[in-house]
């Protein structure tokens, strides 16, 4: 371990850290160079394909809520065309569809507000680099309880 210019105990020499970091992005730079440099627009590049990942993602969790939405109408359809009775409606698929497309326009809200942040700290406008992190997990938390709820209403309706 040594210790850099700062006082920070770092595992790289400083020489071979200023070496590596030398030619890249400004989102490597120290805040007052970062703010008096043009930003690299490969940095400004990949944030905006990050935010179309996220808006492409918002958009499949909106299209696939319609779906799940629709599936119960669906299927309540199909059996009393092929003649059986349809079982009543519990609203589960209804439910279900209307959360996934308030999580999809969530997501791209979301994205949107991250990418700003993003856009204000690379410019400089901004002292903190945002979290980048916490939509995915916001994300995978939510998603991953909506599949639980879904999961435990197919055990407990599985005889009907």
């Amino acid at each position: 371990m040594t210790t850099d210019k700062s006082g920070e105990k770092s595992r790289v020499a400083p020489e071979v850290h200023d070496a590596a970091l030398e030619g890249h992005p400004s989102c490597y730079m120290e805040e007052a160079d970062r703010e008096n440099s043009e930003i690299d627009p490969r940095i400004l590049l990949a944030a905006e394909r990050t935010l179309l990942a996220w808006i492409r993602t918002g958009l499949a969790m909106m299209g696939f809520g319609f779906v799940v939405a629709k599936f119960g109408m669906f299927m309540r359809q199909f059996l009393l065309v092929s003649g059986g009775k349809p079982p009543p409606s519990t609203g589960f698929s209804w439910l279900a569809g209307t959360v996934l497309i308030v999580i999809g326009v969530s997501v791209n809200f979301l994205a949107a507000w991250e990418y700003r942040a993003f856009r204000q700290w690379a410019e400089g406008k901004r002292r903190t680099r945002p979290d980048q992190g916490r939509v995915a997990q916001a994300l995978a938390a939510v998603v991953g309880l909506l599949g639980l709820f879904m999961a435990l209403y197919l055990v407990t309706v599985k005889d009907s």
